[in-house]
């Protein structure tokens, strides 16, 4: 563990929230600064339209709009993992976004982490520069390990699932909404709710992303991810509905989506040195 690390590891574990608000829906992204719009594309007056910018070195933002009001969208930012390196940041209470922001201002990209339980522990596999974090963990044939040892890898082996000894930061969630390209949920529960993802692309870039205000099926979240022109290898879903948070910050410029009540523990991307 880096002295950076450990610093920010004995902060989230020591600071006490004096109160997280609730009741708070997502916050509107703070408007962008100009920037270079690459691709912009619709296939008819009421088609989604994908809108894909460099927002700096490494960092690409992907708006998807699947329907004809603001709220229907899907804000996805890819960073290249030559130039950001991926962490989990954890503690015994609850912070959101914002929270988590100002006790981690290095990190570029703060979105929330996998599924808990009500006191706050993991409910799936969570370790952290090797050290177990809780005890659960979920069915091996039903969800993805999301590697953050070296970069990001999605591991979904039912063999590699089972022998948790080798990673040193990870965590499990579930399901697995797309694999090797293609997507994996086959049948529509009518479960809705907001969403958040991490996945890999075919050029090795990580992504993170949120459905903030509307409410969607995983069925539905699967199939629209076929649509925002990314080369998906594969993407897993992690804890959404009320959890469901992402703040990015470049430069003078941040996108944030904030949680309702807040949450235990979330993937970070900082710069590397």
């Amino acid at each position: 563990m880096s002295t950076r690390d450990g610093w920010r590891y004995a902060i989230t574990l020591t600071m006490v929230v004096t109160m997280i608000g609730g009741g708070c829906a997502s916050s509107r992204a703070v408007p962008p600064s100009p920037s270079t719009i690459l691709q912009t594309q619709t296939a008819g007056a009421d088609a989604p339209a994908v809108v894909r910018e460099v927002v700096a070195d490494g960092l690409v933002h992907v708006t998807y709009r699947f329907g004809p009001t603001p709220d229907e969208s899907m804000d996805l930012f890819g960073f290249n993992p030559k130039r950001f390196e991926f962490s989990l940041n954890v503690t015994s209470t609850r912070f959101t976004m914002k929270r988590w922001g100002e006790l981690d201002p290095a990190a570029v990209a703060i979105m929330n982490g996998g599924y808990f339980m009500d006191d706050g522990s993991p409910s799936g596999f969570v370790v952290r520069h090797g050290v177990r974090i809780g005890t659960a963990q979920f069915d091996a044939d039903k969800s993805a390990i999301i590697d953050f040892t070296d970069g990001v890898r999605i591991v979904t082996a039912t063999s590699s699932l089972r022998d948790r000894s080798k990673y040193q930061t990870a965590l499990q969630s579930y399901p697995v909404l797309m694999a090797s390209g293609t997507p994996r949920v086959k049948s529509d529960s009518g479960k809705v709710a907001r969403r958040s993802i991490i996945g890999v692309d075919a050029d090795g870039m990580v992504w993170m992303g949120v459905v903030p205000e509307a409410e969607i099926s995983l069925y539905t979240l699967s199939q629209m991810l076929d649509q925002t022109k990314i080369s998906w290898v594969d993407v897993v879903n992690v804890d959404g509905g009320p959890s469901t948070g992402l703040l990015v910050r470049s430069g003078k410029t941040a996108w944030l989506h904030e949680t309702v009540f807040g949450v235990p523990f979330v993937v970070t991307a900082t710069p590397r040195l």
